[in-house]
């Protein structure tokens, strides 16, 4: 469990730096950006199961709850994937923060200390997260990344679908019937 105390924090200082470096060195590329999210699901799924197996009494309480946010980012998973055919990029601010009070709660549980305090504010970030990124993908017609909340995602998929507009004068369907799937960005 030490080993797994170092890690956190390693993770985290990944996860911040990452994007940054990448972009510094304009590499940050489509794929790198969805890649981001995969990485940081996969630790979190890794994670979460590594402390169901082996820390399970101190999560029991909160089963319900989590079960729910993994069933509510699922559904905006499924959204994601309907309406653009790949998942969202949009990096909000809303994420990070979640992932801060994720790690914290992982250093209490993995310390043994109570994790009511950490908790709490957890799964409540987990919950704004995903109401934010399932309210930009309703609202967003275009496929987009890197946005810090959702009204800079509205006014990015905004411009981002006035340029598709222009590029493509031809393509006369409504807002809501469009996909990525015609469209690139």
């Amino acid at each position: 469990m030490t080993i797994a105390l170092w890690i956190i924090p390693l993770a985290l200082l990944s996860d911040i730096l990452d994007g940054k470096i990448a972009r510094r060195y304009k590499i940050d590329t489509v794929l790198l950006r969805r890649a981001d999210g995969w990485a940081d699901n996969a630790f979190t799924l890794s994670y979460t199961l590594f402390i169901l197996i082996f820390r399970w009494e101190l999560l029991v309480p909160w089963l319900g709850w989590i079960l729910a946010l993994g069933l509510f980012r699922t559904a905006r998973a499924v959204l994601d994937f309907w309406k653009y055919g790949r998942g969202s990029a949009y990096h909000f601010y809303s994420a990070k923060i979640w992932g801060i009070a994720y790690y914290a709660m992982l250093a209490v549980v993995l310390a043994e200390g109570s994790v009511a305090a950490v908790m709490v504010p957890m799964l409540a970030l987990g919950f704004y997260n995903t109401t934010e990124g399932i309210l930009a993908t309703l609202r967003i017609p275009i496929w987009i990344v890197d946005a810090p909340h959702l009204p800079g995602a509205i006014q990015k998929g905004e411009r981002a679908w006035q340029t598709y507009e222009q590029q493509h004068p031809e393509d006369q369907r409504p807002r809501r019937a469009f996909t990525r799937r015609k469209a690139s960005n």
